[in-house]
């Protein structure tokens, strides 16, 4: 699923209204609940998860297996600003950033994840050198 599949926000507050405690939430247990009724491994693009400053989130990936287990999360390292003189995003406003890349195996494979604006610090996906696969759920700003 994609970045943020789960809200189309207006305002950086949205994200925190919809923040859940890691393992426990709504939205969380749609991603559990489908992957066991369907039997598939489900990438839950990203959600907001509490961070540990207040006022802030994580933006997780989280991965669940057929049986429906949790079995891996993300927190996106890297966060996406700009200012142009007229427009400007800063994600840092609400996101509190990960720091650890995240990798599983899965079916035989090794999966690594990351987030959107990550794919452009190549440090990152050196970390996931021999991985099969690597997941990038993304979302860009209509800017």
């Amino acid at each position: 699923l994609p970045e943020y599949f789960c809200l189309i926000g207006m305002h950086d507050g949205d994200k925190l209204a919809l923040a859940e405690d890691e393992g426990a939430g709504p939205i969380q247990d749609a991603l559990a609940a489908a992957a066991r009724e369907l039997g598939l491994w489900v990438v839950g693009g990203t959600l907001p998860l509490k961070a540990t400053q207040p006022g802030r989130v994580r933006n997780s990936t989280l991965v669940f297996s057929p049986s429906g287990e949790r079995l891996a999360r993300y927190d996106k390292i890297h966060l996406f600003a700009f200012d142009n003189g007229r427009e400007s995003y800063d994600e840092g406003r609400v996101l509190e950033a990960g720091s650890q890349p995240t990798r599983f195996s899965a079916e035989g494979l090794t999966v690594g994840l990351s987030v959107c604006y990550d794919l452009r610090f190549p440090e990152l996906y050196r970390a996931y050198a021999g991985a099969d696969l690597l997941v990038v759920p993304a979302a860009f700003t209509y800017t």
